[in-house]
C-alpha cells in the first residue's frame, strides 16, 4: 500500500466567534445540518433562575466526510469541552450554550487541525474481511481504493470507535491519475 494525503478543507480548524464557527461548520458539512435554537431557559435550573442559553444540535446526515467532521467536533472541540449536553442515537448531538457566550465577540479557537489519524489515505488492490467464525469476505479492487480511518463516540471503554472506511477508485479517477 502506498500512502497519500487527503484533501480536507476543513483540516485546518477554525478559530473566530462562536456563531461564525457554526457558520463555517455548515459551510463544511454536505449530507449533515447544524440547527441553533432560540434563547430558552437552561433546564438545569429552576426556571426563575435559570440563565438563558441557546440549544445547539449536530445532525449527522451521514457521508464519511461529514462523520469525519462531526467526530472532530464532538471529540476534540473546545465546544464539546465547554457545551456538550447530550449525544442521542441516529447522529444527534446537543449542546447548549449561554446566550451571553454565544452574543460575545470573543474569539477562541473552537477547532483545532486535523490529526493524520483522520486525514492520512491509505491504498489498496484488495479488501479482505474475516470474521471471528473464520468466514471471509473478499473483493478486488482493480483501479485501488482509499481506505480512511477516524474515531467517533465510543458507547463503552470496551466499544469499538473507529470507523473504517473503503471507497473504490472509478476508472474515470484511475485514467485521470496516470495523465
Amino acid at each position: 500500500m502506498s500512502e497519500h494525503t487527503t484533501y480536507d478543507p476543513a483540516g485546518d480548524g477554525f478559530t473566530g466567534t462562536l456563531p461564525a464557527f457554526f457558520a463555517w461548520l455548515e459551510e463544511h458539512l454536505v449530507y449533515s445540518r447544524v440547527h441553533i435554537g432560540d434563547p430558552q431557559p437552561d433546564p438545569l435550573y429552576p426556571e426563575e433562575d435559570a440563565p438563558r442559553v441557546r440549544r445547539i444540535e449536530l445532525h449527522s446526515g451521514g457521508g464519511p466526510d461529514d462523520d469525519l467532521l462531526i467526530s472532530r467536533v464532538n471529540l476534540h472541540s473546545l465546544l464539546s469541552v465547554m457545551y456538550w449536553y447530550s449525544s442521542h442515537r441516529g447522529g444527534v448531538t446537543v449542546y447548549e450554550v449561554p446566550v451571553q457566550e454565544f452574543d460575545s465577540e470573543k474569539e477562541r479557537r473552537w477547532l483545532d487541525a486535523s490529526t493524520d489519524v483522520v486525514s492520512t489515505l491509505q491504498r489498496a488492490r484488495n479488501l479482505l474481511v474475516s470474521s471471528a467464525h473464520d468466514d471471509e469476505f473478499k473483493v478486488a479492487l482493480p483501479n485501488g481504493a482509499r481506505v480512511r480511518f477516524s474515531e467517533l463516540d465510543r458507547e463503552g471503554d470496551s466499544e469499538p470507535a473507529g470507523v473504517l472506511t473503503v471507497e473504490a477508485i472509478s476508472d474515470e479517477e484511475a485514467a485521470s491519475e496516470k495523465v
